[in-house]
């Protein structure tokens, strides 16, 4: 990926990151999660592990990153559950719990990951300081290139 972004000009490269590991831990919050670490001091989970050792740096968490809402019938199709009543449920690989209302008829799943950045290689990474803004429309690396929808906002 980073070998790609510095083949297109791109002095760093920003992923979204789905921690293998947090659907077994669906009740805890992710910022905890990422605290986790290994006796060694590595992160815990193998994916965020991945992106460490190839460099990367945490940026934020994406509380957020996706949403899925169907009907109360729509979600007991999709989980092969039965919701008997409103509430939050645990859904097997789900890194959150889903959230269940009946008189609504509806069913509510809010997905969180992590973004994470990487320095692009055969690239000087031209980025000084990220300052972090809760929904800012693009982050500006290097000479002024810009990526959609990253959460974060980079001033060199």
């Amino acid at each position: 990926m980073t070998v790609v972004a510095a083949r297109h000009g791109l002095d760093v490269l920003i992923a979204p990151v789905r921690p293998t590991l947090k659907h077994r831990y669906p009740t805890t919050p992710m910022r905890r999660y990422l605290r986790w670490r290994r006796e060694d001091g590595v992160p815990f989970d193998p994916w965020l592990r991945v992106h460490w050792r190839l460099g990367a740096k945490l940026l934020r968490v994406a509380p957020r990153s996706m949403a899925v809402t169907g009907t109360v019938a729509e979600w007991e199709e999709w989980t092969t559950m039965t919701f008997p009543e409103s509430g939050r449920y645990i859904v097997p690989g789900a890194l959150a719990p889903v959230t269940i209302d009946r008189r609504r008829n509806r069913g509510r799943y809010v997905e969180p990951n992590v973004w994470m950045r990487h320095p692009s290689r055969g690239k000087r990474d031209d980025v000084q300081h990220l300052r972090l803004g809760p929904h800012p429309e693009t982050v500006r690396v290097g000479r002024g290139r810009g990526l959609r929808g990253v959460d974060a906002v980079a001033r060199g």
